[in-house]
């Protein structure tokens, strides 16, 4: 996503979330930094600095509203949403006129819940539904304060794209552990762990720590 629209000459502009209780949060700075050099690296000087200096915002600092609030415990009735969603519908509305994308992909060969809802709000957009949270239940509204410039692809489309392109080196500096070990691997057992594998790029994920996760999965049935 954000290489496209680097290369297509946009300048783009970073926004993180900070949680202190987030065990990768070291990690993914460090993910940032190795991404900007890379993309110094392969794309040039010029390109990087079209990255703008990313913006930190404390997670504490985000208020979110009762209505933002009412309208997920409507949506909790059609299934689990991640529970970052609330604060980055709060987030992105406290910016008023500024639109966040939210790299959100097609899930590759199955239809999820969350991919579901921002079809909805997909559709909402197209409708000039206004966007703003309100209880609706389908979440069309208060997904559609965001953008997804990626919600046709699936993480396989984006493994073509960055070969094509000579993207790989920069993709592969990515960041998306949940609980990533002191050396930095990715644990393999969190839910975006388990999802990159699912979605066929388990490569990411070191053969030893897939070996030794699957042995302790052997010993833990032995055990049972």
């Amino acid at each position: 996503m954000v290489l496209m629209a680097l290369q297509d000459g946009a300048i783009v502009q970073p926004h993180y979330i900070v949680s202190d209780k987030r065990a990768s949060l070291g990690h993914e700075r460090a993910a940032m930094d190795a991404i900007r050099n890379e993309i110094a690296r392969c794309l040039g000087a010029s390109v990087a600095q079209r990255l703008l200096a990313t913006i930190e915002t404390p997670l504490d600092d985000i208020v979110v509203a009762q209505d933002i609030k009412d309208s997920f415990v409507e949506l909790a009735e059609r299934g689990t949403f991640g529970s970052q969603y609330p604060w980055l519908v709060a987030y992105a509305r406290s910016l008023h006129d500024t639109v966040i994308e939210i790299g959100i992909e097609a899930p590759h060969g199955r239809e999820t819940l969350i991919c579901r809802t921002v079809g909805e709000a997909m559709a909402a957009q197209k409708a000039h539904i206004p966007a703003g949270p309100f209880a609706d239940g389908t979440g069309a509204a208060v997904f559609s304060i965001f953008d997804f410039p990626i919600r046709a692809l699936d993480k396989h489309d984006a493994r073509r794209i960055a070969a094509e392109r000579g993207w790989t080196s920069i993709m592969n500096r990515t960041h998306f552990c949940h609980r990533p070990r002191r050396s930095g691997e990715p644990c393999g057992r969190c839910g975006a762990c388990v999802g990159t594998t699912n979605e066929g790029m388990g490569y990411r994920i070191p053969r030893r720590v897939r070996l030794q996760n699957w042995l302790r999965s052997i010993s833990r049935r032995g055990v049972a």
